[in-house]
């Protein structure tokens, strides 16, 4: 049997319950109504063809087939979640480029103050800078890597 989309939301709530012991928990955690949890994990036990739960209206508890499921997904969609929580760090440092058209006369009062402070605190950053003249209407360009930019911007 192939897995999919359905079958993986369906093992996280499956988590979700088995660590609560409780559906409604369960549903709190997992952002879905109590209903909508009890029919995913009816869904996921008719497409397994297993039954993973024991419910009463007092109790859930895993069945055997529960409980090997259990330990064999516990870990690594842990570390799948670990790995989606490491991704946020690429978040927090932005990267890439950025391209900034400004006007002759406002390069020393906008960029040179504020340039050094950038290219030390966001070295990943590529700066495109593109300076024009309002009054012959001629523009020049200038790419320089952040991180290359040690000095105040000056016109060249």
């Amino acid at each position: 049997m192939q897995l999919s989309r359905t079958d993986l939301a369906d093992f996280l709530y499956f988590l979700a319950i088995v660590r609560h012991s409780n559906f409604r928990r369960a549903a709190l955690e997992m952002g879905v109504t109590t209903s909508a949890l009890s029919h995913a994990i009816t869904a996921l036990e008719a497409r397994r063809g297993v039954r993973l739960l024991n419910r009463t209206t007092r109790s859930v508890t895993l069945t055997a087939a529960g409980a090997e499921l259990r330990a064999s997904i516990e870990g690594p969609l842990q570390i799948v979640g670990e790995a989606a929580e490491n991704l946020n760090r690429f978040r927090d440092a932005p990267m890439g480029r950025v391209r900034i058209n400004i006007l002759e006369d406002a390069v020393p009062l906008l960029l040179d103050p504020v340039m050094p402070i950038f290219v030390d605190r966001y070295p990943e950053v590529e700066v495109d800078i593109s300076v024009s003249n309002r009054r012959s209407m001629s523009s020049r360009a200038v790419s320089t890597p952040v991180s290359a930019m040690a000095a105040p911007c000056r016109k060249t």
